[in-house]
């Protein structure tokens, strides 16, 4: 086995960390909307829940897994169940393309891009 340097910093200088600064900030700045989004979703079927049990005319039985999935989607749910879906769906290649330009090729450009 190959021993690793003491100090991990040693084989990465202040300019690299300060070159990846824009593409780091886009990767977090992704990570809080995305946690916004679910938020956001949970927000909303906690809502319509409550809107459902408050409407409520007959004696059936709702629950928060009809309301979140059952037949009857209401359309808020969808669009943010859809929001969730589509900024997870793609955070795979947005990210590894983000991290790939700026390391392969212009940082800057990346976080431009990123944004």
């Amino acid at each position: 086995a190959v021993p690793l340097p003491r100090n991990m910093l040693n084989s990465c200088d202040m300019d690299d960390l300060v070159r990846f600064r824009g593409p780091a900030m886009v990767t977090v700045a992704y990570f809080i909307i995305y946690y916004c989004f679910l938020f956001g979703q949970a927000v909303t079927t906690v809502y319509l829940f409550s809107e459902a049990k408050s409407l409520k005319k007959t004696d059936e039985k709702i629950t928060l897994g009809a309301i979140k999935y059952g037949p009857r989607k209401d359309k808020r749910a969808l669009c943010v169940d859809r929001a969730v879906g589509n900024t997870l769906e793609q955070m795979l290649p947005f990210l590894v393309s983000l991290w790939l330009c700026a390391w392969l090729g212009d940082a800057e450009l990346a976080t431009t891009l990123g944004w």
